[in-house]
């Protein structure tokens, strides 16, 4: 078959639902949720330049890491996977977040946090190895652009 463009998932159309289209999962990265100077203001001096990636579930993933080595990432993938989100990590005490995206909640696991926000059609999962506090205020910011109520 032909090959497949850079970034498009293997199976030809993106699978993340309607609410992924090019745009807007492309904008993962590069500034689309935060700028650089929004996030160093939470994270600290990255170390090199954000990294787009797709995830294993055809998730558009963006990864930053500082220059102490403390990461960040960020993934976009549809809300039909809400349910399942919340199924796995139900017995590590999500924390309902409020007045963020349509629902959210977050959680702690193992020296990382990871927040979990569905905003319209999308699920926007914010994973960080700097601290809850810091993980859940990048969720708030990142959803907000996203088109989440803040």
């Amino acid at each position: 078959g032909a090959p497949l463009a850079r970034g498009q998932p293997r199976g030809g159309a993106a699978r993340a639902g309607p609410a992924l289209g090019p745009s807007r999962g492309a904008g993962v990265c590069g500034g689309g949720l935060l700028s650089g100077s929004d996030v160093t203001s939470l994270v600290g001096a990255l170390r090199e330049a954000p990294k787009p990636d797709r995830g294993l579930r055809d998730e558009h993933d963006c990864r930053y890491t500082n220059v102490e080595g403390q990461w960040l990432k960020w993934s976009l993938y549809s809300a039909d996977r809400w349910e399942l989100e919340r199924g796995i990590v139900s017995e590590q005490h999500p924390e309902t977040l409020t007045a963020v995206g349509d629902e959210a909640f977050a959680v702690k696991q193992g020296s990382s946090s990871t927040a979990f926000v569905r905003v319209k059609g999308a699920i926007l999962e914010t994973s960080c190895s700097c601290g809850m506090d810091k993980t859940q205020a990048l969720a708030v910011r990142a959803s907000t652009a996203l088109g989440g109520k803040a």
